[in-house]
């Protein structure tokens, strides 16, 4: 109904005339849409009681409105401005869908007459240009198709009666033929279809079915469309998904209105709309559904005796899916309801089953494919193939999968797609090298595992469908396979996967040792080999990992056998993190003394015991002792180098001991600057540490040693230990000692102290020649200067003046002519 106030005041908002629409949306709730001129406002019936609570929508908009029209049940909109323009607005988000709708005359006012959920009408009185009159006007929405037209008088105006009315009602005004803006009187016309089957359509959208009957009789019209709309309006009475009403039924109500339907259906003659009907009508439980598709699968037994039979099979097979599909449902969700169902009835399969398989529902999965492959396996090409594989969850256990693949997907994948087996193949072998670090703990038996189920499944996969005899999916089998025995196929690189799984797996349960899968795959052989040996611990389970698998392993690789154990020991002796100089014995020594053994050639073995004690921790262990005697007793040209490495082992301990170990005692340039720093320290062994030195080396003499040391002794002013050390030596030793000191001491006298360094070198020289004055005068050689009679005398002079005055003088040189 329309208002007939001028203005309605809800919260401030002001309402204009005729812009305001009362409608009670079938059995639910009342609406209200309005407009203040610039905006159209929309209530609902909770806001109607309190006009204060804020409004649901408020749609704004730059335009004079004067009547507001919803349509399909608020989701659109139909406006009428003031200048006789119609627009279309969307009722959710308010935003314009069509503005200024093409109408060659202007727009005076407009009602809603009927509609659906499809399509409605609505009745326009337009202001003719032509005349002084009016047109009234029925259009369709959407597209504004015109229905019917009829020229009216001026001033006629629309009558809003509500939705279906039989007829539509207008007042038109009788206009004084000599005035025309004097009307003599109002009349009230209505405007009825004529036509028998439209007024029968007109009732039987109002729902009113037994009129709708009677006026079947009446005019002689076939009752099968009455008894079909009744149909349906019950089936919708009893959908659990109308947003009219959130009202549920119970068991009373649902089972008259399920009988009800089944007697509407059993007047209907049209099999194919009973069994469409049932199929697709969503019904409020389960119990009504499967009755409902119990009765259509009777009828169309009933009618496939007849002589229509033949047409009605594909009928026959929608039934029977529905209740197939409906059997699966309740076998995978018992306890779900009829919500549920009405989803899963209308979903894809194959998403329904790739749904579960991401879930790791793997038995869900499982029925679901079973039972529908027929409905989604003719769509099954490399990109559903690609989407299949992807879903399987990352964490999913490989001892499920192990148990669950054989029995289900890449048997019927490849058989539907023969070029899957390449992708699948691909997947697998990703799969199996994921569980190294996915399922670390049980690796690498589940990754074999894994892989062998796979290669068994895509290698059987052509006898299972020999049976078939499809001569074109064995042809196309037998290609994919042959192309899987190439390197370049995924399926060979997944066979390649298994053979090196085996050989981890023995490794791990025989040896206990845990080689990573990369690192054993690697292209070097001999280094994956290196890696196998650097995994033991000792010696002992040196000679069984080769003879249980290494030789074997060196000739499935062509690799040789005293080379490859060679290269293990060079590599562990290179990467040693301590050298000769450690305190302890190092940790390769065990180990690598077992490979070293294991060598049968006899150069090759001396080459690595060579290597082994040149870097050996001193004092050298017994396992070291015995294996340089080992070398030496074999006689070869490198003898002579292990008596060298022996006879360094002295001098490595007196470099450690003196923490000189940095120095490459492999370069004989460097050995007197190892002995200098020797000599120059105090200890008791001092003497014995560098005659250790001067024997290691051949340029040296035991002369340099004690000249060292007692040079030493000279320059830092330590008498008593330098006439000791020289009463130590033999005459010839202790002559020439004193006459190179005697050299030096004269050196220093005759140069002025520049410096402390200087003036503190020359105060320890005079005190160190003073205490060893009279083993000096014995080897004294006069050399023909003045100071051959007075040196020493000359010294102590210099000495005294030097503690006693603080004078530092020098022996200046005689000038010669």
């Amino acid at each position: 109904m329309a208002v007939s106030v001028d203005n309605i005041n809800l919260c401030g908002n002001q309402l204009h005339t005729g812009s305001c629409l009362f409608r009670r949306r079938r059995e639910e709730a009342t609406w209200v849409w309005g407009s203040t001129g610039k905006e159209v406002i929309h209530w609902m019936s909770s806001s109607l009681h309190d006009p204060s609570t804020p409004f649901l929508k408020e749609f704004k908009q730059d335009i004079d409105i004067t009547r507001v029209i919803p349509v399909f049940d608020g989701r659109y909109v139909l406006t009428l401005d003031g200048e006789g323009k119609l627009a279309v607005l969307c009722g959710v988000t308010g935003i314009m869908l069509q503005d200024e709708i093409e109408c060659e005359h202007s727009v005076l006012d407009i009602v809603f007459l009927e509609g659906d959920e499809a399509t409605a009408q609505v009745l326009l009185i337009l202001k003719n240009r032509e005349s002084q009159g009016c047109i009234l006007r029925i259009v369709s929405f959407p597209g504004f198709a015109t229905i019917y037209e009829l020229n009216v008088n001026d001033g006629t105006s629309l009558v809003e009666i509500g939705e279906s009315a039989e007829s539509v009602l207008f007042v038109e005004p009788d206009v004084d033929p000599n005035d025309h803006e004097i009307f003599t009187s109002l009349k009230v016309k209505s405007i009825v279809d004529g036509i028998p089957e439209a007024r029968l359509a007109k009732l039987l959208r109002s729902r009113k079915f037994t009129e709708a009957m009677e006026f079947c009789k009446t005019f002689n019209l076939d009752v099968e469309e009455v008894n079909k709309a009744h149909a349906r309006y019950l089936c919708d009475l009893m959908n659990p998904w109308r947003t009219y009403s959130n009202a549920t039924l119970n068991d009373a109500e649902c089972e008259d209105r399920t009988e009800k339907l089944l007697d509407a259906l059993g007047t209907i003659r049209d099999v194919e709309f009973v069994t469409t009907l049932c199929v697709e009508a969503p019904l409020p439980d389960l119990v009504t559904t499967k009755k409902i598709l119990n009765y259509a699968k009777e009828r169309l037994a009933s009618a496939t005796q007849s002589e229509e039979g033949d047409k009605l099979s594909s009928l026959m097979q929608q039934v029977s899916e529905s209740t197939y599909r409906l059997r699966t449902f309740e076998t995978i969700f018992p306890a779900s309801d009829i919500q549920h169902w009405l989803a899963f009835s209308r979903t894809d399969m194959l998403e329904e089953f790739i749904l579960h398989l991401q879930k790791g529902n793997l038995d869900v999965a499982s029925t679901v494919w079973h039972r529908h492959l027929y409905e989604f396996g003719s769509s099954i090409d490399i990109d559903k193939v690609f989407e299949i594989l992807s879903s399987f969850p990352f964490n999913m256990q490989s001892d499920k999968l192990c148990t669950w693949l054989p029995r289900n997907v890449f048997s019927d994948l490849v058989k539907l797609c023969p070029d899957s087996m390449e992708v699948i193949a691909m997947w697998g072998d990703k799969r199996v090298k994921d569980l190294e670090f996915i399922e670390k703990a049980e690796w690498p038996s589940n990754g074999l595992a894994l892989a062998d189920t796979i290669i068994s499944i895509l290698e059987n996969v052509v006898a299972d469908f020999h049976a078939g005899g499809n001569i074109e999916v064995q042809m196309a089998v037998h290609v994919a396979q042959w192309k899987a025995h190439s390197p370049s196929s995924a399926l060979y690189h997944l066979r390649q996967t298994s053979l090196a799984l085996q050989d981890l797996q023995l490794l791990a349960e025989k040896f206990r040792v845990k080689i990573g899968f990369h690192e054993y795959t690697q292209e070097d052989k001999v280094a994956v080999a290196a890696s196998i040996l650097d995994w033991l611990v000792s010696g002992e389970e040196v000679a069984p990992l080769i003879d249980g698998f290494l030789r074997s392993y060196f000739i499935r690789h062509g690799l040789q056998h005293d080379t490859t154990l060679a290269y293990f020991i060079r590599e562990t002796l290179r990467s040693a993190d301590q050298d000769w100089w450690v305190w302890q014995e190092a940790q390769w020594e065990d180990k690598v003394y077992a490979v070293v053994n294991i060598i049968t050639d006899v150069q090759l073995r001396v080459e690595c015991i060579v290597e082994c004690v040149h870097i050996a921790p001193v004092p050298w262990s017994e396992g070291t002792k015995a294996m340089c005697d080992a070398g030496l007793a074999l006689n070869t040209s490198l003898s002579s180098q292990l008596e060298d490495q022996r006879q360094l082992v002295g001098l490595k301990l007196v470099l450690r001991r003196h923490s000189l170990h940095l120095y490459k005692i492999d370069n004989p340039q460097l050995a007197e600057v190892m002995l200098r720093n020797i000599v120059n320290r105090d200890g008791d062994t001092i003497m014995e540490d560098a005659l250790q030195v001067v024997a290691a080396y051949k340029h040296l003499s035991r002369s340099d040693a004690y000249f060292w040391r007692a040079f030493h002794l000279l320059t830092t002013g330590n008498p008593d230990e330098l006439k000791k050390l020289l009463l130590q030596l033999e005459e010839s030793q202790q002559k020439v000692t004193c006459q190179k000191l005697i050299a030096y001491a004269t050196q220093v006298l005759h140069s002025p102290p520049i410096n402390c360094f200087c003036k503190h070198r020359r105060k320890s020289v005079t005190t160190s020649l003073l205490g060893i004055e009279q083993l000096a005068r014995k080897w004294y050689k006069t050399t023909g200067t003045l100071l051959d009679e007075k040196f020493f005398s000359t010294v102590r002079d210099i000495h005294e003046m030097q503690v006693m005055f603080k004078l530092l003088l020098f022996v200046v040189k005689p000038y010669t002519t």
